[in-house]
């Protein structure tokens, strides 16, 4: 892995650190959680979305790539119009720890669904620069 690539998917995980822990804009009584809601990450998506997002990204802090996936597809499954679910698909692929990367095949299926969340309109503007910062990952390789 480049020193470039490192940095960027560093700023990636540091861009969600902030925001789950609430010093990115966030407040801070959202980003601490409750006993209702351990993860503090709202979304602009359904309810049933929201519940798969939260645990995506929880896999996600954990490096569970593979079951925050399977979250963020069933989010996607439960709300179509879910951008924080094109988010965090796109981020399972990000392995900041490991030399792997997506291969083209993987890169084109992520950056056709990023493409299509931004032409879409996301809804808030906390998730504008969520899924902003994967396109300046994934779109970076053309």
């Amino acid at each position: 892995m480049t020193l470039r690539k490192f940095f960027q998917a560093a700023l990636a995980s540091v861009s969600l650190s902030l925001n789950v822990h609430g010093l990115a804009g966030v407040p801070a009584a959202e980003a601490s959680g409750d006993a209702t809601d351990p993860v503090g990450f709202s979304t602009s998506c359904l309810p049933e979305a929201t519940v798969a997002v939260k645990r995506g990204v929880t896999d996600l802090h954990n490096m569970m790539y593979a079951s925050a996936r399977k979250a963020f597809d069933e989010a996607t499954r439960a709300d179509k119009e879910c951008a924080m679910a094109v988010w965090g698909t796109a981020m399972t692929y990000i392995h900041p720890v490991w030399n792997d990367q997506p291969d083209a095949q993987q890169y084109a299926a992520i950056r056709e669904r990023i493409y299509r969340a931004m032409e879409k309109g996301v809804p808030t503007e906390r998730e504008q620069a969520y899924l902003n910062t994967v396109r300046a990952f994934f779109f970076r390789r053309q």
